[in-house]
């Protein structure tokens, strides 16, 4: 009975460590989202995508699900980093609380996401980004807290771990 409640505990911490990604659904948001990315072209009325870059990924990150669903006490740092030198060069970062997203650096975030920033530009199709980043080992999670504080802190982003497959 122990081994099923370490394993259950084990499974809760991996979901929540990779589920604030998902975006399950963006509801009334999808209007702020779909004005964040795109931008409307001379004189048509029609509207063009706009890549995702450093620049702009704290705007989109604004809108997205996990972020307005963080606990308002949550703290989570993505750095992001490039391998071009043939070593982790670290590049931006950004702070993520419950609906707010500067760039910047913070000490102690309760997550911490490491992703390669060659990502960033697919990040419009988040769920697959991130996928693709697992997949190819290029994502990696830190935590500050311990592993049952961090699951009864982020239990309400569990509903975002299905972008990560599981």
């Amino acid at each position: 009975m122990r081994k099923i409640w370490i394993i259950a505990i084990v499974i809760i911490i991996l979901l929540l460590a990779f589920g604030f990604f998902y975006v399950q659904h963006i509801n009334s948001k999808e209007l702020v989202l779909k004005q964040a990315l795109v931008t409307p072209q001379a004189n048509t009325g029609n509207y063009e995508p706009v890549a995702i870059t450093k620049e702009n990924l704290p705007d989109f990150f604004k809108v997205q699900g996990f972020v307005l669903d963080l606990p308002s006490d949550g703290v989570i740092l993505v750095r992001l980093y490039s391998f071009e030198t043939g070593e982790r060069v670290y590049e931006e970062s950004y702070v993520i609380r419950k609906g707010s997203v500067e760039k910047g650096s913070v000490e102690n975030a309760d997550i911490t996401v490491i992703l390669s920033s060659k990502y960033v530009p697919e990040l419009g199709d988040f769920c697959g980004a991130v996928k693709k980043a697992k997949q190819n080992g290029d994502i990696g999670f830190e935590t500050s807290i311990g592993k049952v504080a961090l699951a009864w802190k982020y239990k309400s982003m569990t509903k975002y771990k299905d972008c990560f497959g599981l």
